[in-house]
């Protein structure tokens, strides 16, 4: 895999970590690959509404959105095979709504420090969590995204001289309620050792719903969105 060296930091972006050939649907792990990729230029980012972005800050919606968006970046200052550096992951935050990892670099955090910093993408608004309640669309696409993430660092982290045994996951708002999500699902077990959450919990009330009303609310939404 090629890369960027910039101020004793090495760079990957747009490292693939999963894959689905379909909308919800659990994201599969990708094949290994013989040769080289070229990690210089972020990944898509995955479909979102900008607008709610651009209620809250300054904002220009950028051009390379895709469903096909199971992308993460890595900054690591050393490549030492097996290396012991300790592995933050960031999942970005954005009511699980919008939000993308390219906004977050780990360059100032990883030139200074010796860690290694990963941000990860994930699927947002119904294509990450729409439910109909049955195994049609069971929902929890976006937290099954970072967890699928959470296993191609287990396995592949200590290529880029990151220690697996001690991976800390990090999240602000959604971020912080997904990091929350990952500490109480079994599937993580052996995934990450610490979790930090900032601003936000699994309690977060305006995300607790009663099963009715979530099901009217999503009506609702989808009654206008397709013109009923």
């Amino acid at each position: 895999m090629k890369g960027t060296d910039s101020r004793d930091v090495y760079r990957f972006l747009g490292v693939r970590y999963g894959e689905f050939t379909q909308r919800f649907q659990a994201p599969q792990p990708m094949e290994e690959w013989e040769g080289n990729r070229d990690a210089k230029q972020y990944g898509a980012i995955c479909p979102q509404d900008f607008s709610l972005a651009a209620e809250i800050m300054p904002f220009k919606p950028p051009k390379n959105v895709s469903e096909d968006c199971l992308f993460l970046n890595i900054w690591s200052p050393s490549l030492k095979m097996n290396g012991n550096l300790p592995v933050m992951v960031f999942i970005y935050g954005g009511a699980f709504s919008y939000g993308y990892s390219n906004l977050y670099s780990g360059l100032a955090l990883t030139t200074f420090h010796d860690i290694i910093f990963i941000s990860i993408n994930y699927r947002l608004g119904a294509f990450g969590f729409l439910s109909t309640g049955d195994s049609a669309a069971s929902g929890n696409w976006g937290l099954k995204d970072q967890i699928e993430a959470l296993k191609w660092i287990q396995k592949y982290i200590h290529v880029f001289g990151g220690d697996p045994s001690n991976v800390t996951i990090v999240g602000e708002s959604a971020g912080a309620m997904s990091v929350h999500y990952l500490t109480l699902s079994p599937l993580t077990k052996g995934l990450f050792k610490r979790a930090v959450s900032q601003s936000g919990s699994a309690f977060c009330p305006g995300f607790l719903l009663k099963q009715d009303s979530a099901k009217n609310y999503l009506h609702k939404k989808m009654r206008k969105f397709i013109g009923w």
